[in-house]
């Protein structure tokens, strides 16, 4: 029985340490991770908020929004929490917990893009 409970803490640990770092890590080898440059930042209205969050924010966030090894963050759960759109682009560039930062990955306008998306 002991022997059990052993096993059992040591997978439950070893699958959070996974989970803890797939949100750390690079993205998949099968997918690219989008890396714009200064000079091609394009506007706001143009930017594909949806397909940025499916490719860099589902993976720890769900495809939903709803939650996963990150929190949920749907636009009811951040009203009812009271996260500002300041707070929620911070967070994107800057990171927060066990969130990593973005800010060397999107140009301010894709950030600019994915909080208007959240509010949807």
């Amino acid at each position: 029985m002991k022997r059990l409970c052993l096993l059992i803490v040591i997978v439950g640990a070893f699958i959070m340490v996974l989970a803890l770092t797939a949100c750390q890590g690079s993205a998949p080898a099968s997918t690219t991770t989008i890396s714009p440059t200064a000079t091609t930042t394009p506007p706001t209205n143009n930017v594909d908020a949806a397909a940025i969050y499916r490719q860099n924010c589902s993976p720890c966030h769900g495809v939903n929004r709803q939650g996963g090894v990150g929190p949920n963050i749907t636009a009811a759960s951040l009203q009812s929490r009271g996260r500002t759109d300041q707070y929620v682009r911070e967070t994107i560039a800057n990171g927060r917990g066990g969130m990593p930062s973005w800010k060397d990955k999107l140009a301010a306008a894709q950030i600019e893009a994915l909080v208007a998306f959240l509010r949807n």
